[in-house]
């Protein structure tokens, strides 16, 4: 005999369908019943990875990261134990969460504490390429994701980072071919969290271009709702805020060893600490830094990192 879920359960279950069609006054309602409610089964982070979600959907991006950082069970993600679908999807919205607030350390500190074989691992290094604008990795790790076991979740969420990189180059038609490839798996997984990470100006491009897609009518059958059409998810999506903050455009092609540098570097840490973390002397650290200054077309560490804010924050 299948258990039934307690009231706490049953209402993340209820919020993260809330957040899959974008319903933001359902979603509120649904918080205030959480906070209430008394949970009976452990759920890790799931409860405050949804509550993040919504914050994003909001605009309010520092607050969720906060919320995340925060989080004692979100930093011990990837040791939890959470079976494998579950936990990728999980870390595909910690990671989306972070990104869309600028959280380029954080993000990086995910990376960090995962490997190959971690279930999201994939979604989380393309997700970092798009924050550094390369193309490359990106493409990489989504095929990876495409080509893989991982669910209709991540997949979708590897083609709108397609997608949203190929808009930022300028190649609209493969961009639109993506973002509408991308439909195909909002429908089967009845959410639009894929095209809500896209970034604004992707989402006002891509949305209205493929308006009269049939992939559309799909997604909005998906949810089983008369009310929901197709027309009431693209009003939604081009109303919310924006999600991607970051300009994939920004970066020369920075190694995975580069971009660790330049996340260190963007502390209050001498270079004797960051040289002894990286395990090298402070000499050559400092010829690391410099060829990494020359790349992106800096003269100091006060420049590089605030070239990299100034990035996060177009």
């Amino acid at each position: 005999m299948a258990v039934l879920p307690d009231e706490y359960t049953a209402l993340c279950i209820e919020l993260m369908r809330s957040l899959d069609r974008l319903d933001l006054d359902a979603a509120r309602l649904i918080i205030i019943a959480l906070d209430q409610a008394k949970p009976t089964q452990f759920l890790g982070p799931i409860p405050h990875v949804l509550r993040s979600l919504c914050f994003v959907y909001e605009g309010r991006a520092s607050a969720a990261a906060k919320l995340l950082v925060e989080s004692p069970q979100v930093q011990l993600l990837p040791t939890t134990g959470i079976p494998t679908s579950r936990f990728s999807a999980i870390v595909n919205i910690v990671g989306f969460v972070l990104a869309a607030a600028g959280e380029g350390k954080a993000l990086q500190g995910l990376a960090e504490r995962m490997s190959p074989p971690s279930p999201g691992y994939s979604v989380v290094k393309a997700r970092q390429a798009f924050v550094f604008g390369q193309h490359d990795p990106l493409w990489t790790a989504t095929g990876q994701l495409l080509a893989g076991d991982d669910g209709p979740r991540l997949k979708s969420s590897a083609m709108a980072l397609r997608a949203d990189m190929l808009h930022h180059e300028g190649r609209s038609a493969d961009a639109l071919e993506a973002f509408v490839d991308m439909l195909d798996y909002c429908a089967i997984t009845a959410s639009v969290l894929a095209v809500t990470q896209l970034s604004k100006s992707a989402r006002q491009a891509l949305i209205p271009a493929s308006a009269d897609c049939s992939e559309w009518e799909a997604v909005a059958r998906s949810f089983n709702s008369a009310e929901l059409t197709a027309a009431v998810l693209q009003k939604r999506l081009l109303e919310l805020p924006e999600t991607s903050p970051v300009s994939p455009d920004f970066q020369t092609d920075l190694t995975p060893a580069e971009q660790s540098l330049l996340f260190a570097i963007d502390s209050s840490k001498s270079i004797a600490q960051i040289a002894r973390e990286f395990g090298v002397v402070s000499g050559t650290l400092k010829n690391r830094l410099s060829a990494l200054y020359r790349k992106l077309g800096v003269r100091s560490r006060a420049e590089a990192v605030a070239h990299v804010h100034r990035a996060q924050q177009r």
